[in-house]
């Protein structure tokens, strides 16, 4: 008896980092980037629910043009967060016409340390950080759906507040975010679909992002800054299995 005893507490702890170690992917898609116009690259990105922590990561190209040359860009990206969408941890690596950098940051209890690589600097800093906040940077786009469900989570509303850090700056600034109502996106294939607008304001600058009714990335946009950054849907079906 005692032996059988200790063979179904091993099996409860076998089965419960069954359970715990389990991952699943949650969404994941691929967003094409146009500068003025014209197709400039692509990004690619994946969350994944892992035990009780969601596990998002994403990688990321552009070739932008610059007076007489261009300039490369690639971003490969990871990041951990709780399952109300706040960072645990962050992980950006990144190029500029191959240069390399990166970023590594966790968040602690009410702090961001971050040990870096940038522009030849080595750095190591800390700032303060609300208990609820979102990470954005300024190419990498699938972390406006991070933010819509950090929204969603918080309880939506017409008009929020949002915490955002900013890993390159190591700092947290607040951001409005507003819910300016739905529209609908005549598809290519004849298909309408339904969408919901937001803008995000930083000061004087907004940055404006669309999703679906099923909270799918669409769209994110700025006039000012010539972008424009789109779902590939037929990725979407790829991966999915759709037809």
């Amino acid at each position: 008896m005692k032996y059988r005893g200790y063979l179904i507490i091993f099996l409860i702890f076998l089965f419960s980092l069954f359970i715990f170690s389990k991952e699943k992917v949650v969404n994941r898609g691929k967003l094409l980037i146009y500068f003025d116009g014209k197709y400039v690259g692509s990004e690619v990105y994946t969350l994944k629910s892992v035990g009780g922590k969601y596990e998002a990561s994403s990688i990321m190209s552009v070739i932008l043009p610059k007076g007489g040359g261009n300039i490369a860009f690639t971003y490969k990206t990871k990041e951990i967060m709780d399952k109300k969408y706040n960072p645990i941890h962050y992980e950006d690596f990144y190029t500029v016409n191959g240069r390399k950098n990166y970023i590594k940051v966790d968040f602690k209890g009410g702090k961001a340390v971050d040990n870096c690589y940038m522009a030849g600097l080595t750095l190591n800093r800390m700032a303060k950080v609300h208990e609820n906040f979102r990470i954005l940077e300024e190419a990498v786009f699938y972390q406006y759906w991070l933010i819509y469900k950090k929204y969603e989570v918080e309880g939506g509303g017409d008009e929020r507040t949002l915490n955002i850090y900013i890993p390159k700056i190591a700092k947290e600034i607040p951001v409005k975010l507003d819910y300016v109502g739905n529209a609908v996106i005549n598809m290519k294939d004849g298909r309408q679909l339904d969408i919901k607008k937001f803008v995000l304001e930083f000061g004087s600058m907004g940055i404006t992002f669309a999703v679906d009714k099923d909270g799918k990335l669409i769209k994110v946009f700025s006039p000012e800054q010539k972008l424009e950054v789109v779902n590939d849907f037929n990725y979407n079906f790829i991966k999915t299995g759709k037809k």
